[in-house]
């Protein structure tokens, strides 16, 4: 497996970034950017076309209008005056549903483990190089997460990525742990057992709007929470299953204690990590929670590697996250290629880097497929996708080809 080291090469990630980069117009709204992404119509051919959403088409056209797909099929006439591109295969733009890309070192609270309101696009930096090594490993689109150490660590947010990076949601999940990874001996919770409790307490007291912490003041006020009423506001959302809850579960043991808590407050879930997941697949097909796996490498047990397949044999969606900067961006689609290899059927593992990652990371109906009125995200290729000898000779977000040269101008 490709690494990277986080730590070279970047200047400090801070909120004041945040600010300046907001100032000069380079972090803005998707919409936005959508509305005034060039007039101009292009055309891509494609030998096979894989919209996802439906079956894949040979000899297909894609028709971009104003940074959209117009229109999408076999024989379509280009229209007079379109930059026309090819390539042997095109797929949707990448979907990645859990990384840590532009927030890297600034993405969690170091005391306290509750904290729902912490807000990890406050430290974006959008042309850091592991957002630009993202694009042209093919990833239009990104869930920014918080780290593993906070019980309820805060706000993911969702990123479209191309030539310049846009915020398409501030808060698209809350990121939870209730494994050992969120516990320490040193602070509060110091147990796995100590941190669903403290979930519990946490959102039991939201609904009353009572803030909770896992610290206290010193006196005078001690036994008096840290948290006030944005921490309560903030699981809001998570309670209303308005955003679904990201569960860190690394172990089947953790993402049984995740089910148990999704079940008692009736909570829209995704489970993260989870490498054993396949041991307990059917209560997590009964509970219907989609799992996000982690990276695959050609080191990892055939247990690790067949995961994905036995999950969704059970009925379970499954997607595949990079975890960037941790590991190389275009990991996303070799983890892809390695689960077809151990019994994920291919519609399945495509579906794993786009569509059904696109619903995991809250981007259902943005991205993930190739469907008319979506933003034009697109990865071009030269042969098949879910071999990971194919190389990625283009991308295309909004319409706009920001990797690859004329070489695919037809």
């Amino acid at each position: 497996m490709a690494h990277y080291n986080p730590n070279v090469g970047n200047s400090p990630l801070t909120r004041r970034n945040l600010l300046g980069l907001s100032a000069a117009g380079m972090l803005t709204l998707a919409a936005d950017g959508i509305a005034n992404a060039a007039a101009s119509v292009i055309a891509i051919r494609a030998d096979v076309l894989y919209p996802v959403s439906s079956p894949g088409i040979k000899n297909a056209v894609v028709i971009i209008r104003g940074g959209r797909i117009a229109s999408v099929g076999a024989g379509l006439s280009v229209p007079a005056g379109a930059k026309v591109l090819h390539a042997a295969a095109v797929i949707p733009g990448l979907v990645d549903p859990h990384s840590y890309l532009g927030v890297y070192g600034q993405n969690s609270e170091p005391v306290d483990a509750v904290t729902p309101d912490f807000q990890t696009l406050d430290a974006f930096v959008p042309d850091d190089r592991h957002v630009l090594a993202a694009v042209a490993a093919g990833i239009t689109t990104a869930l920014v997460a918080p780290g593993n150490s906070g019980v309820l660590a805060g706000k993911a947010g969702l990123v479209h990525l191309g030539s310049t990076s846009e915020v398409v949601a501030s808060y698209a999940a809350q990121k939870i742990s209730v494994s050992a990874d969120a516990a320490a001996a040193d602070k509060n919770p110091t147990s796995r057992d100590g941190a669903a409790v403290l979930f519990g307490k946490a959102l039991t007291a939201a609904k009353s709007g009572l803030g909770v912490s896992s610290t206290t003041q010193s006196t005078p006020l001690i036994g008096i929470p840290t948290g006030l009423s944005q921490r309560a506001e903030a699981l809001l959302p998570l309670l209303n299953r308005k955003v679904p809850g990201i569960f860190h579960a690394p172990g089947a043991d953790d993402a049984e204690i995740a089910l148990e808590l999704i079940a008692r407050f009736g909570l829209k879930a995704v489970l993260l990590h989870t490498a054993d997941a396949y041991r307990i697949a059917g209560n997590i097909a009964k509970a219907g929670v989609g799992v996000a796996l982690s990276p695959l490498s050609l080191t990892d047990s055939d247990r690790t590697l067949g995961n994905a397949a036995k999950l969704s044999a059970a009925g379970v969606k499954v997607s595949f996250c990079s975890d960037a900067p941790l590991t190389a961006p275009d990991s996303l689609r070799r983890s892809a290629c390695l689960a077809v290899q151990f019994g994920l059927p291919e519609a399945v593992a495509l579906a794993a880097i786009t569509q059904t990652a696109a619903q995991h990371a809250g981007a259902a109906g943005f991205a993930g497929s190739i469907s008319p009125g979506l933003p034009a995200d697109l990865v071009l290729l030269n042969g098949d996708p879910l071999d990971y000898g194919t190389r990625i000779e283009g991308v295309v977000s909004r319409g706009k080809l920001v990797t690859g040269g004329s070489a695919h101008a037809s």
